[in-house]
């Protein structure tokens, strides 16, 4: 466990919560006894009249306003001093920062789920995986889980979902005498038969499997440089869609505003099925959350290729960008295509994508001076590391 996964934790925050309470008594309380010594001294020198008082008085009164200062402003030292350790004491800051009564509390609201998601990771089954899902969905639903906090219960669960999936692959195909290679079941009779995966599309076209029946095709709105997906609701329909109906973050920000993924999936399931849904709600709802399928990975190109293979097939999928300028906060958009003259998963660049971005619901490309780029989760101090993106389940 790192240590921002730490301060998510009621117990840790409750614990930094009184050391900072502690803190401030220490920093308030000691300079003012201090202080207060000091005038006490000196009244009392005043009411006696001595100059001998007087002088008892100055003498050491010096040191303790000193020290007072001193104590008062250890603070702020403190804070510069992180400021210029940077990343290395960004974490603790953090924490430090997040250590506040309403954050306790809304962590120990999340407990149960908090238990029931570690749970799923340490033993991945279909059991703890419908447990785990219950919880968050009711949690998102009953908005106990704050906007950011979405996101990463969804990775999370996405990613146990994963290996539940792969638990259960091994036990079937152990029961049918098969070998796993590659997550594929290999039975002897049944060899070279697809189990719904597509292959990897290293040269040439991609390798089309299972019920991937999507195609790509030019798209005029960018005077014909890029291929997008070409699905029963086709991106130039979709995109005026969306204008006309409002389905996106700006819409309504005070109440959409954390709902990039939503919004991110919403637009890749109505371009894939063609259900275009205009209660902007449900899109910001994570309605379609279900059908979708994580994936990171600390290399760039690994995630590029994936991407390559979804688009290339027909499918739509989200990815993790940049939410600010620094590419310190993270943010998800929607890929529809990538420029016509890329004929392999390994000669795409980010530059290549051509996006929806769910904050307005534009179609944008991802060249330009202020367009989107990819970042990673650590750059955006998550829990995981790598580049990352969601894809339709088969």
């Amino acid at each position: 466990m790192n240590l921002v996964s730490l301060c998510e934790d009621a117990h840790v925050l409750r614990v930094l919560l009184l050391l900072k309470y502690a803190m401030q008594i220490i920093f308030i309380v000691v300079p003012i006894i201090l202080i207060g010594t000091v005038i006490a001294k000196f009244a009392k020198a005043a009411m006696s009249g001595k100059a001998e008082d007087f002088k008892e008085a100055g003498m050491g009164s010096m040191k303790k306003l000193i020290a007072a200062f001193a104590v008062f402003f250890v603070p702020t030292i403190v804070e510069y001093a992180i400021g210029l350790a940077g990343d290395a004491m960004y974490d603790v800051n953090f924490c430090l920062e997040r250590a506040t009564k309403e954050e306790v509390e809304y962590y120990e609201a999340l407990e149960p789920v908090q238990v029931a998601v570690a749970n799923l990771e340490q033993n991945p089954t279909k059991s703890n995986l419908e447990k785990a899902r219950t919880l968050v969905n009711n949690a998102i639903k009953d908005r106990t889980i704050k906007g950011a906090n979405v996101e990463d219960y969804l990775i999370r669960i996405s990613n146990a979902e994963r290996e539940v999936n792969k638990v259960e692959l091994e036990k079937d195909c152990k029961l049918k005498n098969g070998v796993l290679k590659n997550g594929h079941c290999e039975i002897p009779e049944l060899v070279g038969v697809s189990d719904g995966e597509h292959g990897t599309g290293e040269d040439g076209p991609p390798m089309g499997g299972g019920n991937y029946n999507g195609t790509t095709g030019p798209y005029a709105g960018m005077e014909g440089e890029y291929v997008v997906v070409q699905t029963p609701a086709s991106v130039e329909d979709y995109a005026r869609f969306v204008a006309s109906h409002g389905i996106s973050q700006d819409a309504n920000t005070e109440e959409w505003g954390d709902a990039c993924l939503s919004f991110s999936y919403a637009h890749a399931y109505a371009l894939y099925s063609g259900f275009m849904d205009g209660n902007g709600y449900n899109a910001a709802g994570y309605k379609y959350a279900s059908y979708f399928t994580s994936y990171d990975n600390d290399d760039k190109s690994d995630v590029l290729q994936k991407i390559y293979n979804e688009v290339s097939n027909g499918r739509p999928c989200v990815i993790q960008v940049n939410g600010n300028k620094q590419g310190t906060s993270r943010h998800y958009v929607t890929v529809v295509g990538y420029r016509k003259n890329i004929k392999s998963g390994r000669k795409l660049t980010e530059k290549d994508l051509l996006i929806m971005d769910s904050w307005d619901g534009k179609i944008e490309r991802m060249d330009t001076e202020k367009s989107r780029f990819m970042v990673t989760g650590a750059a955006c101090h998550k829990s995981y590391s790598g580049y990352q993106m969601y894809y339709l389940k088969g």
